[in-house]
């Protein structure tokens, strides 16, 4: 009987130490995850990346990822998708000239792009105050590139005006060349272009002079539907004798439409990089 009670008090002791062992481990398991908890807790207080305010993306990008898929579509001998591109006006002349050039809507591009390499000039890019096209447009820039076509071709240097399209919140290209033909058809001005235009006025109206004069004789006719100035001609000179002095040697070209004067096309000197049309179409 004695036994049995030391038994039983042995079980029982061993009972309450497996319990209290139990107790013992679940406070610890509690803590752990208490302290988990808080630390789970912070880490969500801390704003995450999702929430950190990124710097606005450079403006000019979205234009240029458009000219850089127009000069990659012009790798090629022609590209329906460059018509996308365009504003309204400038895709007719693109169809216009194609057309004429005797080209179609078949080319082979196999290879062409890899030969392909591009580098802006963003130093001279920017944006601009305005455009002379007949699209409503919100924006306007101007993008300088050099491009490459092909490992043995040298690099050109291109210059292409955009317009952010209204009709469709898309950015437009409605010019590719130089600075020098937008200046010349009358797509773009500045402070340089506006006096420009203004020394063309002046050339302009003493050809409308010369014009006028030897129309009124039998002695001269003429034979051209355009006449340069560094062209020995009765016409050219006596606009040139018209001119004032600082005017006399600067390059122009005056179109005839039909019988009557119709428009020129005025620079500093042959080559110059500002060419003007006066009047402006």
């Amino acid at each position: 009987m004695s036994l049995n009670k030391k038994t039983l008090c042995a079980v029982c002791a061993a009972v309450m130490l497996a319990f209290s062992g139990c107790s013992l481990g679940g406070e610890s398991s509690t803590a752990e995850q208490e302290q988990q908890s808080a630390q789970t807790t912070e880490q969500q207080a801390e704003p995450v990346d999702a929430e950190v305010e990124e710097p606005d993306e450079d403006p000019m990008l979205a234009p240029e990822r458009v000219v850089v898929t127009y000069l990659r579509a012009a790798n090629a001998e022609f590209d329906r998708s460059m018509i996308k591109l365009m504003t309204d006006d400038y895709a007719a002349q693109y169809e216009y000239m194609k057309e004429n050039m005797g080209h179609d809507d078949e080319y082979a591009d196999e290879g062409s792009e890899q030969d392909f390499k591009y580098e802006f000039d963003h130093e001279k890019s920017g944006f601009i105050d305005e455009v002379n096209v007949e699209e409503s447009y919100s924006k306007a820039c101007e993008i300088y590139v050099t491009v490459t076509y092909g490992e043995d071709q040298e690099p050109t240097s291109q210059y292409i005006i955009l317009i952010l399209d209204d009709k469709d919140d898309s950015w437009k290209i409605c010019f590719a060349g130089t600075k020098e033909q937008a200046y010349t058809e009358g797509l773009i001005k500045d402070e340089r272009s506006d006096q420009a235009m203004a020394q063309a006025k002046t050339v302009y109206e003493a050809a409308e002079v010369a014009f006028a004069e030897l129309s009124e004789t039998d002695d001269y006719k003429f034979e051209y539907m355009n006449y340069i100035s560094t062209e020995n001609d009765e016409f050219v000179n006596r606009i040139k004798e018209l001119l004032p002095s600082d005017l006399k040697a600067s390059y122009f070209t005056v179109f005839l439409d039909g019988t009557k004067l119709d428009h020129i096309v005025w620079g500093e000197s042959l080559g110059s990089d500002l060419m003007v049309t006066y009047p402006a179409e």
